[in-house]
């Protein structure tokens, strides 16, 4: 705790009186700024008073594990232990920062090291912290007051060796490619800003971005490029420069026939690597990516989120009740784009849905098709029949009804909840996890939109899967 109370004391400071202007966030930092300068010399003089003094009188400082301190008690811990501090060096990462309802949100990535002397070996040890913050400033009508300094993760080593970890490592995430609402959705959650307390997701954090182009949306682009930047994520000019300021990434472009490019430097380093629907537009694309990733051990995932809502979930729990899952038809808006061909533009997410309900194992597939609607019909081992609905008129949206052994399910989902919770499923991976969904399923999803698109063709001949 000594060591951890200390890197906020001289490095929150430090850091951003070296790095803050850098990042251009004028408005915000003309104000902050001399008080991390006023502060930081306070310091260098081994008086956390005056730092103190910048503080609301409730501010609180955590640390994971769901430890607290007021200002007061922390002032009291970094007097005491800054005397036996030698050669200290720090820097930092910012890696966010934004204005919001009078309050200043900064997130940063802090390093701190320092030798100290052991009682125990009676030698001097070179001690070096990492940790991830978020530090939230209020307007007062003082000033700005800080409020808050959560440390959600921290790891400690001694003479280069790892000795403690505060709470998971931070994951550093970067975003390709800008077409797609999912950025900004994305980001919202995983790095808490501008969105309620429910919906975050803690274990990564947005730190980087390229935009891209595209053929299938590329009017969303600068919009969209213009919420990461209000929140302090850096934007690169090609994808390859994320490499060395991320440990993951994800793959947000719309067109399938895009994401085996997009993905293939980062799998050939092995950087775990989440590709947003559709995985890919063909068998050969989202065979070459799973090579990829097995032969570099590169964690590799593909879905739609709407198989992690929470209405899927639970059909899928409701099988302890009511027996397996029989058969179940899914229906899902489904528009159409010449560059996402058939059901691999929207209506895959309800492919998604089902094969979350029904498993992998599909044999065949049917497929109705109207320009108002169509209906893919797959058939699994021993008879079982699973079917997608498309909309194209009318009221859209996205429902189930799943037949049990002894029993039935109708539900419709509501609401975005599918995000956080497929976020918190990336996340696990990028941590270090085993994929959540296999590579064979992914394959299998894109084989069956596939002879989908083949069955509708030659009007509804019955297509078996690429295996």
């Amino acid at each position: 705790m000594k060591r951890r109370i200390l890197l906020v004391g001289v490095i929150f400071l430090s850091a951003f009186m070296v790095t803050g202007r850098a990042f251009g966030y004028a408005g915000i930092w003309e104000e902050l700024e001399p008080l991390y300068v006023k502060a930081f010399a306070a310091f260098e003089k081994k008086n956390p008073e005056v730092f103190v003094k910048l503080c609301a009188r409730d501010a609180v400082v955590k640390y994971p594990g769901g430890r607290k301190m007021t200002i007061k008690e922390w002032s009291a811990a970094v007097a005491k232990n800054l005397g036996p501090a030698e050669n200290l060096q720090a820097g930092f990462q910012l890696n966010a920062v934004t204005e919001r309802d009078g309050k200043a949100v900064v997130v940063t990535t802090q390093t701190i090291e320092e030798t100290r002397f052991s009682p125990r070996d009676k030698k001097k040890h070179r001690i070096r912290t990492v940790e991830t913050v978020f530090d939230t400033w209020v307007k007062t009508a003082d000033g700005w007051r800080l409020q808050e300094m959560d440390n959600t993760a921290q790891d400690t080593t001694v003479d280069g060796k790892p000795v403690r970890s505060g709470g998971p490592r931070t994951i550093r995430v970067g975003l390709i490619d800008f077409d797609t609402s999912h950025v900004v959705e994305f980001t919202k959650r995983l790095n808490h800003i501008d969105i309620d307390q429910a919906e975050w997701v803690d274990g990564a954090l947005v730190v980087a971005a390229f935009p891209g182009d595209s053929q299938i949306m590329p009017e969303r682009i600068a919009g969209y490029t213009e919420e990461p930047k209000k929140y302090g994520i850096e934007i690169v000019s090609k994808p390859e420069d994320l490499i060395g300021k991320v440990d993951a990434v994800m793959i947000e472009s719309q067109q399938g026939s895009r994401h085996l490019e997009r993905a293939r430097p980062f799998l050939e380093r092995g950087i775990p690597t989440y590709v947003d629907k559709p995985f890919a537009n063909s068998v050969k694309d989202a065979d070459a990516m799973i090579a990829l990733a097995k032969k570099h051990n590169a964690p590799l995932m593909s879905c739609s989120s709407l198989r992690y809502d929470p209405v899927v979930v639970d059909a899928i729990a409701k099988q302890a009740q009511l027996g397996k899952i029989l058969s179940a038809e899914v229906y899902t808006s489904a528009s159409l784009h010449p560059g996402n061909p058939g059901m691999f533009h929207y209506g895959i997410h309800g492919v998604e849905m089902l094969y979350a309900l029904m498993g992998p194992g599909c044999k065949s597939v049917q497929m109705t098709f109207t320009p108002q609607s169509e209906v893919a019909t797959g058939i699994w081992p021993n008879g079982q029949v699973g079917a997608v609905r498309g909309i194209r008129e009318g009221a859209g949206g996205f429902g189930l009804t799943v037949h049990y052994e002894k029993g039935h399910f109708a539900a419709e989902v509501k609401g975005a909840a599918f995000y956080r919770e497929m976020l918190k499923q990336i996340v696990k991976m990028f941590a270090g996890g085993a994929p959540p969904i296999d590579y064979s399923e992914s394959r299998e999803i894109v084989s069956f939109i596939v002879a989908a698109e083949k069955s509708g063709k030659a009007d509804g001949t019955r297509v078996p899967l690429s295996r």
